[in-house]
């Protein structure tokens, strides 16, 4: 992201230039940890003196999603999006999916597929006052969500071939198949 501010180039296209450069040198790329851009990210929506509560409060939200699974395998900024959405709202703030996708410069889509991740956690049914107490830590981990995409169409299927309905079958492939193109 910084490289791509410098050198004013779309942050994907370097992405990719970097991906082909490390695949080519047969470097096995780390995983970013998101918390690190919290902060950055948090500044720059210019909550005031609120910044860092709300900063502290998207790292414990980003800490609870890495517990879910919910970063394995994503953007780091699509994490601090949908965490600094949800923080900032919790603080007061009436910050909208658009404004934040001008901050985190990820597509709109993403941040609200990372809210829905986080929707389907226990995070999600907790009050204010849990949240904010040490209950957010204790939580049991979830499953990956693609355990749980899995699971349903598992069940599906199961579902589909005691029925051996082969038009089922389909719609079901073809739902599988355009979830993972979106993934």
């Amino acid at each position: 992201i910084d490289f791509s501010e410098v050198t004013q180039t779309d942050v994907f296209v370097l992405g990719k230039v970097y991906q082909l450069i490390a695949r080519e040198l047969g470097i096995q790329l780390p995983i970013v940890d998101p918390c690190i851009y919290v902060e950055r990210y948090g500044y720059k929506l210019k909550l005031g003196e609120k910044t860092r509560d709300v900063c502290h409060t998207a790292v414990r939200l980003v800490g609870r999603m890495k517990r879910d699974w919910i970063h394995h395998g994503r953007r780091p900024n699509g994490i601090c999006g949908a965490a600094l959405l949800v923080a900032s709202q919790l603080h007061g703030f009436q910050i909208s999916v658009k404004q934040m996708v001008r901050v985190v410069r990820i597509s709109k889509a993403i941040i609200v597929k990372r809210l829905a991740d986080v929707s389907e956690t226990p995070v999600a049914s907790l009050s204010l006052e849990d949240f904010f107490s040490k209950k957010l830590e204790s939580m049991v981990e979830q499953d990956p969500p693609s355990f749980k995409l899995a699971r349903i169409i598992y069940l599906r299927r199961s579902v589909i071939e005691s029925k051996n309905n082969w038009l089922s079958s389909q719609i079901i492939d073809q739902v599988v198949k355009t979830n993972m193109e979106m993934e």
